[in-house]
């Protein structure tokens, strides 16, 4: 469990890293900062050990990339969570919701069985998502050994 908990600190923790990182591509002194503390945070969250530090040219690359990637990244395992963490937990708010029901089209969906379904559903989203994090640190850690 500690590991998944590790792996989505580092998931969150690509959004803001990756602004600051694309901000830093365009200096040649914040890419010669950002590579190490990159595999150093790697190292620490993801286990990533056989980082070698590599040119300058990849750690620019690795900088301009984590933008679109811990964007990315960030959003997959921020919504995965609350969003299951939302619906296993709905039965026990949805009384004090003004309206539970829904209308798509000429169809309401509503009541204690949508209540349930919605519940299962949730589990079974908290259930998949460090199967989620895992691929995504994967992702996260090629990164750092093929480009810092």
């Amino acid at each position: 469990m500690t590991n998944t908990i590790r792996r989505t600190l580092h998931l969150l923790l690509d959004m803001p890293i990756g602004i600051v990182a694309f901000t830093a591509a365009f200096t040649p002194v914040g890419v010669r900062w950002i590579a190490p503390l990159e595999r150093r945070r790697a190292r620490t969250l993801l286990g990533v050990t056989d980082s070698e530090p590599k040119s300058a040219w990849r750690a620019a690359a690795y900088s301009l990339a984590m933008l679109p990637v811990g964007v990315t990244t960030s959003t997959i395992a921020m919504t995965g969570w609350v969003t299951g963490a939302w619906a296993l937990t709905y039965p026990a708010f949805a009384p004090f919701l003004d309206k539970t029901a829904v209308t798509i089209g000429s169809t309401t969906v509503g009541g204690p069985g949508w209540q349930v379904a919605t519940s299962v559903a949730g589990a079974l989203l908290l259930l998949a998502m460090p199967a989620v994090i895992r691929g995504l640190s994967r992702i996260d850690a090629a990164m750092v050994r093929r480009l810092l």
